[in-house]
């Protein structure tokens, strides 16, 4: 087993190379690659500030609720939808690394063709699969918030912590028809 991908300890994403930039169609400028280098950062970027949040939320909640015996009301309500935008994003940044886990006991010992004609199946299988999620979760968007289903606690709208599992799994998709480009293109990230 092992991480696939990313750049180790540089904070450099796997595919921010300039020989693995997809050739843009106009002949030059901004690249595919480029912008979902950009799209990427911006989803890591907010799930990062939701992540610090959580963590001040969850941790005066429980000051409060150890010093003042007071917890603030809907402190759990609130970290579970904050979760529901920052495992998305997490998701989506982790396939953009390529830094999930690969087990390659037997794949490793193929030709490089295999390899790649492999990937090629996997990495398509994998988009239909998350295009999928993506479009279930945009339609379960639209049915909450017709629905106008709340919180409990606080009474928060839901449909905008389902919206980002959608966001975050096109994200992936998009990741995902990068590496197909460039296994077409025979630039086949390692």
């Amino acid at each position: 087993m092992k991480a696939a991908g990313g750049t180790a300890g540089t904070g450099e994403p796997a595919m921010a190379s300039e020989n693995e930039k997809i050739p843009a169609e106009n002949g030059g400028g901004v690249t595919t690659a480029v912008i979902i280098i950009w799209i990427n950062r911006v989803v890591v970027v907010i799930g990062g500030g939701v992540l610090a949040v959580m963590m001040v939320l969850t941790a005066v909640d429980v000051a409060f609720r150890y010093v003042f015996n007071s917890p603030i009301a809907g402190a759990l309500e609130t970290v579970e939808y904050l979760m529901a935008i920052v495992i998305p994003a997490s998701i989506a940044y982790c396939a953009f690394q390529k830094s999930h886990v690969a087990v390659e006991l037997i794949v490793e010992r193929f030709p490089k063709k295999i390899k790649v004609m492999l990937d090629f199946v996997i990495t398509l299988a994998t988009l239909v699969f998350v295009v999928v999620i993506a479009w279930q979760n945009v339609l379960y968007t639209l049915e909450i918030h017709a629905s106008n289903l709340t919180s409990s606690v606080l009474l928060i709208p839901t449909y905008p912590f389902v919206a980002p599992t959608a966001v975050g799994f096109a994200v992936f998709a998009l990741s995902l028809i990068v590496h197909l480009f460039h296994l077409l293109a025979r630039e086949t990230p390692e």
